[in-house]
């Protein structure tokens, strides 16, 4: 699945916002440990089922799905930020 652009019609200025934003050092920190911790409690979720649940497949599932959404989500929010930001710069 190829990673999504979100809002694709930013303003110039907005697109500044996040290259203000990518070169804050904050930026880092959301990439590298809060985005990477929202997946590693997902699996960590994963881990602590119990295969003998009579509903684990079903729960299984159901956290897939979840940390999948936040890996696709994450994705595209990073993407779009360096996108929109190389734009900006391609503009200004």
């Amino acid at each position: 699945m190829a990673i999504g652009m979100l809002r694709r019609d930013l303003s110039l200025q907005k697109q500044q916002m996040l290259v203000a934003l990518s070169a804050h050092p904050g930026w880092r920190v959301v990439k590298e440990d809060l985005i990477k911790d929202a997946l590693d409690q997902a699996s960590q979720e994963m881990f602590s089922l119990d295969s003998k649940d009579p509903d684990y497949t079903k729960k299984l599932t159901a956290i897939q799905g979840e940390a999948h959404a936040i890996q696709i989500f994450s994705q595209a929010l990073i993407r779009s930020v360096e996108v929109h930001a190389q734009s900006a710069n391609g503009q200004s």
